[in-house]
């Protein structure tokens, strides 16, 4: 696919692609470039203090960057999905927070997992918008000074607008959820806690 080829082009050379995943199509980049991060950063006015997740193509991958205390194992029966993980880092990025957690997905998404695959890198995903305001919810309206920065589109225009993916955060050692998505808290209670 043509434009699978542009998108690993663009993250080589450390541009902003837009990728579908399962909730919501998101701005992303190659998370292991500091100048990469930053520019997405600058693209959605956020803060560097503000956290962005990276995806992988698989399970074995996101284990490889945090740590997921055996208590917790049977979170991993939600992916790929809608879940976004926040672990303890094993390994330093970009976008690692001060207080050295990372938030992990694999989206269910086939293309997007595609390309996770074929980079081998931690991808970022974050929400398409400016910082505080409302995501995009077709391409048609990307703000036009976003539009200008951002170097590949693939757009999943089935993707209905949706509060994305839960997440949770597991790196005290207790199941604290930050924010119900499109999986129910009820789905991962009945197997974790």
């Amino acid at each position: 696919m043509k434009s699978v080829v542009k998108i690993l082009q663009a993250l080589e050379l450390g541009e902003t692609v837009i990728l579908p995943t399962d909730t919501l199509n998101g701005l992303s980049c190659d998370a292991t470039s500091k100048t990469a991060v930053q520019n997405l950063r600058n693209l959605k006015k956020m803060s560097n203090e503000k956290p962005i997740s990276v995806m992988f193509a698989d399970i074995e991958t996101l284990q490889n960057w945090i740590e997921i205390p055996p208590k917790f194992t049977k979170l991993l029966d939600f992916l790929p999905g809608a879940l976004t993980i926040i672990g303890n880092a094993k390994q330093d990025l970009p976008v690692v927070s001060e207080q050295n957690t990372l938030g992990c997905r694999v989206p269910n998404h086939p293309i997007t997992l595609e390309i996770c695959a074929t980079f081998g890198k931690p991808i970022t995903t974050t929400s398409v918008n400016i910082s505080g305001f409302p995501s995009v919810a077709n391409c048609r309206n990307l703000p036009t000074e976003m539009k200008a920065r951002i170097d590949q589109i693939i757009w999943d225009d089935n993707l209905k607008q949706s509060n994305g993916s839960t997440i949770v955060d597991i790196s005290s050692g207790e199941l604290v959820v930050l924010r119900t998505g499109i999986l129910p808290f009820e789905s991962l209670a009945c197997k974790v806690l």
